[in-house]
């Protein structure tokens, strides 16, 4: 390289997929000039645990994780932290930095994750609504439940129902609001998701389908703190409200500009539109999908390590099941491919768990929905992917 501001390998973004391509890179070379760039401190924690870290009060400290220093020396790396990307010159391979600086690179790798999609309803308290993304808004939402008892999650997917269930266990009164009229429905057949759904009414959350809500607002009461009000008498008053709506991810200029759609549209070598730019995690977008969890990264990072160490190579993701984790009512669930046409098809459904197969239209199995104590017929279907129907 050119000068000592210039490397073989830089990542942006110090999460679980900047850090695992970086491990990955040194399992195959121990010298190759890496740098890792960070708008935040830089320090490795695991954003899994933030949903579930209520009901055992966790504080930030126990949330830290590995502090960078520690990172850096362990990697042979560089970090340069609370940094943030201006833009990027990709005909000139070159990042520009919001210090003024620039770093040249030879190989680029996006891994800048996705921000909490935010509600956009009216009101006059809706800028004062919380989310659950990164360990700073942990800390900030932890300090707002300080002596407070009453909590409304916007939102009833995988973190929301998460949430809600962390947050009950944690001795909140909790109220769980979804559009939707059901829990988990992106995920999930019905008789599944009306599993969680009971259980987590049992363990005492308030569910609320079907909530168009209309504003959120400062309440004028002593009481509590907010007011959510909405269609058909919708009025909940509670003292914080936490949005887990879904991502978005993060925003990167790209001169000259590259493909985006739902994420950074990427080929199955996890390469942009741009030359030597690669993206990975949660701002990614491949085949049409967005696949924000630990095991495609941890795939993806093994075939973009070998890319950028100089053996091209594909990425080719096995079957990957989701934990839902929720304690009330555990799920696991592998969904199908995008684009595939068929339904759900019930082999066990009981208070106590429930069994579910994705089958195609032509007759194969290409997912399936396990919850409670079916979640040990996990090896049944899994031998079935991809053969026949569930007898």
């Amino acid at each position: 390289m050119s000068s000592n501001t210039d490397y073989p390998i830089v990542i942006v973004g110090t999460g679980f997929a900047g850090y695992t391509v970086a491990r990955e890179v040194r399992r195959r070379d121990r010298s190759i000039g890496v740098l890792m760039l960070s708008r935040e401190d830089g320090n490795q924690y695991s954003k899994p645990m933030l949903s579930n870290a209520f009901a055992d009060k966790m504080c930030l400290e126990q949330l830290a994780g590995t502090p960078k220093e520690q990172m850096a020396k362990r990697l042979n790396l560089e970090i340069k932290s609370n940094i943030g990307v201006e833009w990027i010159d990709s005909a000139e391979h070159c990042v520009h930095l919001s210090d003024g600086s620039r770093v040249g690179y030879g190989k680029l790798v996006l891994a800048v994750g996705a921000r909490a999609r935010l509600p956009k309803f009216g009101g006059s308290a809706v800028s004062q609504v919380l989310s659950v993304n990164t360990l700073a808004e942990y800390g900030a939402l932890r300090a707002a439940l300080d002596g407070k008892s009453s909590v409304a999650v916007i939102g009833a997917g995988l973190v929301g129902s998460e949430l809600a269930n962390d947050l009950v266990a944690g001795g909140y009164s909790v109220d769980l609001l979804d559009v939707s009229a059901r829990m988990l429905d992106r995920f999930l057949p019905p008789e599944a998701a009306d599993a969680v759904t009971q259980a987590l009414i049992a363990e005492g959350v308030r569910w609320h389908p079907g909530a168009a809500i209309r504003s959120i607002d400062t309440a004028d009461a002593d009481a509590h703190q907010f007011l959510i009000t909405g269609d058909n008498g919708l009025h909940i008053a509670c003292d914080v409200v936490i949005a887990a709506i879904g991502l978005e991810p993060e925003a990167v200029r790209v001169v000259p500009s590259f493909e985006t759609n739902r994420g950074i549209v990427v080929d199955s070598y996890l390469q942009t539109s741009a030359p030597d730019v690669y993206a990975i995690g949660d701002c990614a977008e491949i085949d049409g999908s967005v696949l924000p969890f630990l095991a495609p990264i941890q795939h993806g990072a093994r075939a973009l390590a070998a890319t950028l160490t100089g053996t091209a190579t594909r990425v080719s993701y096995p079957p990957m099941p989701i934990d839902v984790k929720t304690p009330a009512h555990p799920v696991r669930v592998l969904l199908p491919p995008a684009g595939i046409s068929g339904g759900w098809q019930i082999k066990s459904n009981s208070n106590a768990g429930v069994c579910a197969a994705f089958v195609e239209d032509g007759g194969a199995i290409s997912g399936y929905a396990l919850s409670g104590d079916q979640i040990s017929r996990e090896d049944e279907l899994t031998r079935l992917l991809a053969t026949r129907p569930l007898a």
